[in-house]
């Protein structure tokens, strides 16, 4: 039987044989979309909630940074693959062949505490300790600065913060900057009076700073404050031990005469002698000495001349008569002073035939014409006494050297 078929029936016919064709091949390629192998990356850290990947066989595969929070007092290390041992790092490349696990690699955290001058002088010393290990403060060995010492450790530059001295124990769980701490020193000045064993004042002061005197002491009698030793304590530097110093003090002493006529004036250290001048020859008088003593002067002092008055009639010795009258009954002279004396002979004064005589030479001499002159050093008396050889007559007197 002839089959005739139509010209639109024939394309219908090659179409339908075209797809025949090509639904082979495409089977096949469904095949192989369905059997491609994957594989899971199971990263896992402690206790932690694992992190899975998909990954195709055959696939070059990156290890990824660490996904997992540290435990504490641990630092990430890296990363083991299929519990090798061996430590990778983040990006290390593996060839994805079947599943893997990559577990986290965990070791001790290691922390710095730095010591810091903080205005002292040296660099910063650096010491690496492991979580929670004990640990002892240790001394300063940076070099203050001129006037400042050392008084500790602060975790705070201005000392605001926490606080530690030497042999403080710590325990490290991080890491901690610890501030040398300075203070200005602080010196004791002592202020004694003249005898360096009574204290008059102590001062606490720092260093470079100036110290502030007590009031001037008056403790020494004759004696008066002058200065301190040493005088200038205005910049402390150190322990210092300031002496009061004192100078004697000066008085006047005025020697007068009987009608207070200024004979000399003398300025005396407290405790030391005046000197006299020579006593002035008064008419009619005969010095005895001096009113009070200036051998110990101890304050300002007038010191006035002594007289006795002799009468006018009796200047010197009267000789007139056998009995030898002596007039005056006696004299008192100071010791280096000088005293004329006159033979009269019935109220006449005579030079002619006339011998004075003194007997201890060692308290007093006389001249020929009569000046008996009294020694320097000692006291005591002696007899002055007048001989006229023209007539054998004689007179004496009593002296007594003061």
């Amino acid at each position: 039987m002839n089959i005739k078929f139509s010209k639109k029936y024939t394309v219908l016919i090659i179409v339908l044989a075209v797809l025949l064709a090509l639904a082979s091949p495409l089977q096949s390629f469904a095949d192989d979309i369905e059997n491609t192998v994957t594989y899971k990356i199971t990263y896992t850290g402690s206790a932690q909630v694992d992190h899975v990947a998909d990954v195709e066989i055959g696939e070059i595969y990156a290890l990824l940074p660490s996904m997992f929070s540290a435990p504490a007092g641990l630092s990430f290390a890296g990363w083991q693959i299929n519990g090798s041992g061996v430590i990778h790092q983040p990006g290390f490349k593996i060839l994805v062949a079947g599943d893997v696990v990559i577990t986290a690699a965990w070791l001790p955290s290691i922390y710095t505490l730095t010591y810091k001058a903080n205005e002292g002088v040296g660099d910063d010393i650096e010491v690496t300790k492991e979580f929670e290990e004990v640990y002892l403060i240790e001394d300063n060995t940076f070099k203050a600065q001129e006037g400042y010492e050392f008084i500790g450790w602060n975790t705070q530059a201005d000392g605001l913060g926490v606080a530690y001295a030497v042999d403080d124990m710590i325990i490290i769980v991080g890491d901690i900057d610890l501030y040398a701490q300075w203070q200005l020193k602080k010196y004791e000045v002592t202020f004694y009076d003249y005898d360096e064993t009574t204290v008059l004042k102590t001062e606490t002061v720092v260093h470079g700073a100036s110290a502030t005197a007590p009031d001037e002491p008056d403790n020494l009698t004759g004696w008066h404050f002058d200065h301190w030793e040493p005088e200038d304590f205005s910049v402390i530097k150190g322990n210092l031990d300031v002496i009061a110093k004192y100078e004697r003090n000066v008085y006047t002493v005025t020697f007068v005469d009987w009608d207070d006529t200024v004979l000399k004036e003398e300025e005396v250290l407290f405790g030391d002698a005046a000197t006299a001048p020579i006593p002035p020859a008064r008419p009619g008088y005969t010095f005895i000495g001096w009113d009070v003593a200036f051998d110990d002067v101890t304050s300002d002092l007038t010191v006035q001349a002594q007289y006795n008055k002799v009468p006018d009639e009796l200047v010197g010795l009267k000789i007139g008569d056998a009995q030898g009258v002596l007039a005056p009954i006696n004299v008192a002279l100071q010791r280096g002073s000088t005293m004329q004396f006159t033979a009269l002979l019935d109220g006449v004064i005579i030079t002619d035939d006339v011998v004075w005589l003194i007997a201890n030479s060692q308290l007093a001499t006389v001249t020929s014409d009569g000046l008996v002159i009294v020694n320097k050093l000692y006291t005591g008396q002696v007899t002055l006494m007048l001989f006229n050889t023209s007539n054998n007559m004689s007179a004496s007197i009593t002296i007594r050297v003061i």
